[in-house]
């Protein structure tokens, strides 16, 4: 073996013992001395993606492949770089090229169902995924995958039944545990006595693994809660929050407290009344735009899915369009203060921002719809990210007609519900992990959202999510109403509806309305009285709306 070969090899068994730096030295001085080693490159680019720099990974990997264009592993590790990066086109085509190379290599077919998932081609996914399994890919992970599936589509007894076969393939993997959690929590399934005690085993087998600890008493958690044993399961959900921070703080992740109040002191300081007022005849003039906005977990998710079973309106989801367009002109705030980059707001950006939303609604809408031209009868598409709170005074300039509904919450109700969930997104879970820095974010929101009602009043449509779940067609109706649309029955039989639903909400939006996260607050109310007696001011203004 000659030296080099010996210093790719150390390199090697560094990384697969998770010595990630002596593996990166050891790859930079392979590549150095031979810059056509393509196994370099492809496990450089490996350890890039694992260390957080999927971009500088995927052109690792495509160099890799250009100098060994017949390893299918090669195209199996980029095409699921680039699912991770979302960018599911190009996934579709490393497959089908690492297809062409090895028909039956089983990492590609997962890739390619992966993809298509991504692209929203749910049925082709499932075909994917069986493929997958025919030419021998690890079980478990493929029909894990499956149930996700169809629990986007509502077909919730498929999905279960996904997941039980998932989890007879390897009943230590807390991922699968996770994913059944969200159905006990939906009381569409119930824990056996057996996989209780697999979840205690691994509580405490997991403690190196951050996400999987964080995964695990968050699935004890849900357990204990429909056990009614609340104390416990208060327990369980901070140290899976606990958890949650490890893995974020050892990727760098941490949560800004300055960064939100800096935000909306330059918003409520820039936007005024007079300053909308006048950026509103650049904007787009269409009805067609409806926003949903509020915090997570204050019923946003519900609010689409009632107005997606409308013949007049299309749900398109969490957009992050009107975010990008903001913050590609005006900075992220975490980056350059807005305060420096709001005075450069033109006439001409509101025009071609509002015309760039529109076309790109058009064209997620047709996605949407399998590519087919989107039925006359929708005048309407739902955007419903609910961060663009933030954004009010931006939407109302490009889009002076559009409908912009705000989801309101019991303030404790939906603050102990971001604590008790695990969100997938890092910039949700950073600041849903302590009650501490939730009370802090539900400051800013309420102080930016008694601003944008201040300076444009009459022009937010509030929603509460407890009066709407009271009595729904009452609001329902209302709702229609202020949007100029007449009643449909279908509104009501919103768990009937086919709209993809891939938020943390997919499960319950599934079900009838219920009462029971009402004032659930109340059964934890010892551990949240800190965050009550912060909130005191806001929660006494709804209480008395």
């Amino acid at each position: 073996m000659s030296s080099l070969d010996t210093v790719f090899s150390s390199a090697l068994q560094a990384h697969q013992s998770g010595d990630l730096t002596t593996a990166a030295n050891g790859y930079a001085t392979v590549l150095q001395a031979n810059p056509g080693h393509a196994d370099a490159w492809h496990l450089a680019g490996v350890l890039a993606h694992q260390k957080g720099r999927s971009e500088e990974a995927v052109e690792q990997i495509h160099l890799a492949v250009q100098l060994n264009p017949t390893n299918p592993e090669y195209l199996g590790n980029l095409a699921s770089i680039l699912n991770k990066l979302e960018r599911h086109e190009e996934a579709n085509q490393a497959a089908d090229i690492g297809l062409q190379i090895q028909a039956d290599y089983g990492p590609v077919h997962f890739q390619k169902a992966m993809a298509l998932l991504g692209l929203n081609q749910l049925d082709a996914s499932i075909d994917w995924f069986q493929s997958a399994l025919q030419v021998g890919f690890a079980a478990d992970i493929a029909w894990r995958h499956m149930s996700d599936v169809y629990q986007r589509t509502g077909n919730m007894p498929e999905a279960i039944a996904a997941l039980e076969r998932s989890w007879k393939q390897n009943p230590v993997h807390p991922a699968t545990y996770f994913q059944f959690a969200e159905f006990v929590r939906s009381k569409e399934y119930q824990f056996s006595s057996d996989q209780v005690r697999y979840l205690q085993v691994l509580a405490d087998g997991t403690k190196e693994n951050p996400k999987s600890q964080a995964r695990v008493h968050w699935a004890l958690a849900v357990h204990c809660e429909q056990s009614q044993d609340f104390d416990s399961a208060f327990h369980h959900f901070a140290a899976s929050n606990e958890a949650s921070l490890v893995g974020l703080e050892q990727r760098g992740i941490r949560f800004g407290s300055e960064i939100g109040n800096r935000r909306v002191d330059d918003l409520t300081e820039f936007f005024t009344k007079h300053r909308i007022e006048f950026f509103q005849n650049a904007g787009h003039h269409t009805s067609q735009p409806i926003f949903i906005v509020g915090l997570p977990r204050s019923g946003t998710t519900l609010a689409q899915q009632i107005l997606s079973q409308h013949p007049a309106i299309v749900g398109l989801g969490e957009l992050t369009d009107i975010s990008d367009l903001v913050g590609n002109e005006f900075g992220k705030g975490d980056q350059t203060p807005m305060r420096e980059t709001l005075p450069n707001l033109t006439e001409r950006w509101v025009s071609d921002a509002a015309n760039l939303y529109l076309s790109s609604t058009f064209e997620k809408a047709v996605e949407l719809n399998q590519g087919q031209p989107v039925g006359e009868e929708v005048c309407h598409t739902v955007d419903k990210m609910p961060g663009n709170y933030l954004n009010i005074g931006f939407i109302r300039m490009l889009f002076p007609n559009a409908t912009i509904i705000h989801m309101q919450r019991d303030p404790r109700d939906v603050c102990l519900s971001c604590y008790c969930q695990s969100f997938h997104v890092d910039g949700l879970q950073v600041w849903t992990a302590k009650l501490e820095s939730i009370a802090e974010v539900y400051r800013h929101y309420d102080r930016i959202m008694q601003h944008w009602h201040q300076v444009m009043p009459g022009q937010i449509y509030n929603l509460v999510y407890e009066d709407l779940i009271e009595s729904p067609e009452d609001h329902i109706r209302k709702l229609l109403d202020h949007i100029n649309l007449p009643w449909h029955p279908d509104c009501l039989e919103f768990q009937q509806g086919q709209t993809t639903v891939k938020t943390a909400s997919a499960v319950q939006v599934r079900q009838p309305l219920y009462q029971s996260s009402r004032q659930k607050w109340r059964k934890y109310e010892k551990q949240l009285q800190p965050l009550i007696e912060q909130l005191a001011v806001p929660i006494a203004r709804f209480e008395n709306r």
